[in-house]
């Protein structure tokens, strides 16, 4: 009796496109494979393919790590029963040594046995759970009835705006807010929060600069007109207080919002979508993505690796297959003194955020518009939808408020 090698027959669905689309619809994790060396021949098919657009041949891979003896041939599985077949052996594998290693860890403090039993419980079915996103010639009625869900669910989550909302449908895939040091990107990102809770949704934002205490009273502060410069200088009156108090209650009875920063070491983009799902997030904001870390643990503003970037954008991308989210990301030093929109080349890790994102809005302003308390927010990319730039104001003074009060036609 033959016995299949998985890892090697994954390995020869490598050079084939449809194979490679369908381990990219199923969130592939290469942590399935047990082979090093089928484990290194992967990221290399997959840093060829994000860099290059394609796949690398037969004769390039063989080539690449002719030192191992690597030989290309057909497969004898078909690469959707072969992805499974690696997730039941995974599911045998590891459950029993996840197991063991949630006993050991929790011996001590029994009392986290059950948190982490539920964590490691949703790594697992995150990673082994069929994703069924593959599409054929015959696939009409699955395609149509998808198509019917998305009417009946209306449009995607708030940008915050009306005026967005109306020309792009409200949020879907992966958006990112960009802007310069100091542009009030965090600020137009609880904006989009604060409409969502209005809506009746159930954001998650994580206030990865911040501290969680105080982004949560910029929604409160925004909720209720109040201007936040009290609340940092301890300004606070009765009526101020008051007035946050009344409209949080009002925002309670919509809808539903978490605030988290989670420690470093637990930044993952796995860790971070995993929790705000399971929390029942309907739309998930970072802010930002400089903290989020990459697979080895480490922030990607720490390493400021293009390839770090793409794989974290990347993984972002993926799972906003699954619900939008919302990313908050810098222009890199060129933009300084720019006296115009900075472009798409100017973001840190561009290639990647134009590759990947759904949408990517720019925050800009000159000298002169900065005395007014006016922004321009525009378009920098878009998957769907043509180009265009809105002037918004800031009011942060008198009050705590953003508005879109025009469509910028020059």
């Amino acid at each position: 009796m033959t016995v299949l090698d998985l890892d090697l027959e994954l390995m020869f669905h490598l050079t084939d496109p449809a194979s490679w689309q369908v381990i990219r619809d199923e969130h592939f994790n290469p942590v399935l494979l047990e082979d090093n060396l089928v484990a290194s021949v992967y990221e290399f098919c997959r840093t060829h393919f994000n860099e290059q657009g394609a796949l690398p041949n037969a004769l390039v891979i063989e080539e690449e790590f002719k030192s191992h003896g690597v030989t290309l041939e057909p497969s004898k599985v078909a690469i959707g029963d072969l992805i499974q077949r690696l997730r039941n052996r995974y599911a045998t594998n590891q459950g029993r040594h996840a197991i063991l290693d949630i006993t050991n860890k929790t011996i001590n403090d029994p009392t986290q046995l059950a948190k982490a039993m539920l964590e490691e419980g949703n790594r697992l079915h995150r990673l082994l759970t069929p994703r069924g996103k593959a599409f054929n010639a015959d696939d009409y009625g699955k395609a149509i009835e998808r198509y019917h869900k998305s009417v009946v669910a209306g449009r995607g989550p708030s940008l915050g705006f009306v005026e967005l909302d109306d020309y792009f449908y409200g949020q879907r895939g992966l958006t990112f807010m960009v802007g310069a040091p100091k542009s009030f990107k965090s600020w137009f990102t609880v904006k989009a929060v604060l409409e969502n809770v209005k809506n009746g949704g159930s954001p998650y934002l994580y206030s990865l600069e911040l501290p969680a205490e105080e982004t949560d009273m910029r929604l409160r502060c925004l909720a209720a007109d109040v201007p936040y410069w009290k609340y940092l200088q301890h300004q606070l009156d009765k009526q101020d207080i008051q007035a946050i108090e009344d409209h949080s209650e009002i925002l309670a009875g919509f809808g539903n919002v978490t605030i988290d920063k989670p420690q470093q070491g637990d930044r993952s983009v796995d860790s971070i979508v995993g929790r705000a799902r399971d929390a029942g997030a309907d739309c998930i904001f970072v802010d930002q993505l400089q903290y989020v870390e990459n697979r080895k643990g480490i922030a990607v503003g720490a390493t400021n690796d293009t390839k770090d970037y793409f794989e974290v954008i990347n993984d972002l991308r993926d799972f906003s297959d699954d619900g939008p989210i919302w990313c908050v990301h810098q222009f890199n030093r060129s933009v300084l003194n720019s006296d115009s929109m900075p472009e798409m080349q100017q973001i840190k890790g561009s290639a990647a955020v134009e590759e990947c994102s759904t949408l990517a809005l720019g925050l800009w302003s000159n000298k002169e518009m900065r005395k007014s308390n006016l922004l321009h927010l525009g378009v920098l990319t878009a998957r769907n939808f043509g180009y265009k730039t809105w002037e918004a104001q800031v009011r942060m003074r008198t009050g705590c408020n953003i508005n879109v009060i025009g469509e910028v036609t020059e």
